[in-house]
């Protein structure tokens, strides 16, 4: 009789069931702790993307002036798009305005965000908080850029516009009577900076006029040349322009709402005998605003006694040519109304602003080359990020917090 082989024999259905429980019991635990493994890297890497994608935005608010965030928030905040909003508690509401520059809030809307594989749209808010009052409602120095600079040439030196003018006026008399006697002449000069916009770029040409109208004694000669004891009262006029550069030689690139500040240092005219008032015209053909530093400065050859008396003197007329109204153009800070001497006032210094050929308006100037205003330079910063295509409504998937000081 055989033995049956029991060797042979392979799993019953019983067993291989009993098996499959208990690998399920053992791989079940293993396939979450996997697919939550997954599911926390997928939303960790995703908020590791809109950490960076917010702090981005908010560094791009930090190192950008808050003049180019309202004149060109897409280029400052490196976004695909970007525009201002307003808030009305419960939603944005796209708002085309032009910003103000003393405005407590702003709220920009920044779409094509990305960071890492993830796309955002970020509401960033810049806030004015009453908190920060105490350092926003101080007046502060506004800094500016030398985009133009001439400063004319020491007074009496070899490349002064008025010593030159004053010897071509000389060759000038010498080429109508070698032999003249310098009499009285009443001489005028005028600074002219004639400004207007081509093509979305400023020029601006600066000039110095004079005109001298004179009188001598011409002498009188015989017809067999000898010299005779009269003479005869010559009157003329001669005028000399010396037009010394353009400021702008490229011309000043107006785009993204850029606007120009342009530095003018001039020697004063001081009224002397047979001398006018020192006059000054600022052409603003183009309606551009612009910061005009003019800048008075105090003539080295003269003593603190000689200085003293020539501004004791000093009359000046400064004329701004524009039609736009009076605080939408041109600006022009300047000293020219105080005394180089000891700060003091001086009456006779007038500005006028002409609006038309015929409407002008008679204003008073700062008094000083420094301006000066409250500004908001404090803001908190919030950025709150939205996924891509959002209207910015809901809560945000992260926001980050900090500050900026202008």
């Amino acid at each position: 009789m055989k033995r049956k082989n029991s060797s042979n024999q392979g799993f019953s259905l019983v067993e291989l069931l009993i098996a499959i429980v208990i690998l399920g019991i053992v791989v079940t635990p293993l396939l979450q702790t996997f697919v939550t493994s997954a599911g926390t890297a997928a939303r960790s890497r995703k908020l590791g993307d809109a950490t960076l994608a917010a702090q981005n935005v908010a560094e791009s608010i930090e190192a950008a002036s808050l003049s180019d965030l309202l004149n060109n928030p897409s280029d400052a905040l490196h976004g695909v798009s970007a525009g201002f909003y307003t808030y009305d508690g419960t939603g944005y509401t796209a708002d085309a305005n032009t910003q103000s520059y003393r405005a407590d809030s702003y709220h920009i809307g920044v779409t094509g965000i990305t960071s890492g594989s993830t796309e955002f749209s970020a509401m960033a808010t810049l806030s004015a908080d009453s908190g920060y009052a105490a350092i926003n409602d101080i007046p502060v120095t506004n800094y500016s850029a030398m985009d133009a600079v001439y400063a004319q040439p020491i007074v009496h030196g070899s490349d002064d516009v008025d010593t030159r003018s004053w010897d071509a006026f000389e060759q000038h008399l010498l080429t109508i009577d070698g032999s003249y006697n310098r009499g009285s002449a009443v001489i005028s000069r005028e600074i002219i900076l004639d400004t207007t916009e081509t093509d979305g770029k400023l020029s601006a040409e600066l000039t110095y006029r004079y005109q001298y109208r004179y009188t001598y004694e011409k002498h009188l000669y015989d017809a067999g040349g000898g010299l005779l004891d009269a003479t005869e009262t010559v009157r003329g006029s001669f005028e000399e322009a010396d037009t010394h550069m353009s400021l702008f030689p490229q011309g000043f690139d107006l785009s993204g709402g850029k606007t120009p500040d342009i530095y003018l240092l001039y020697y004063p005219w001081y009224t002397q005998r047979g001398q006018t008032a020192d006059l000054i015209t600022v052409y603003n053909r183009s309606n551009i605003p612009f910061t005009l530093f003019l800048v008075k400065q105090r003539d080295p050859s003269l003593s603190d006694t000689e200085l003293a008396g020539a501004e004791n003197q000093y009359r000046a007329q400064i004329d701004l040519r524009q039609t736009c109204a009076p605080n939408a153009g041109a600006t022009i800070l300047s000293n020219a109304a105080v005394k180089l001497d000891d700060e003091t006032s001086i009456a006779t210094v007038r500005f006028n602003i002409y609006r038309s050929t015929y409407v002008s308006y008679t204003g008073n100037l700062s008094g000083t080359l420094v301006d000066k205003t409250s500004r908001n330079r404090l803001y908190q910063v919030t950025v709150d990020l939205y996924p891509a295509g959002s209207d910015f409504s809901g809560d945000p998937i992260y926001s980050f917090h900090t500050t900026k000081l202008q």
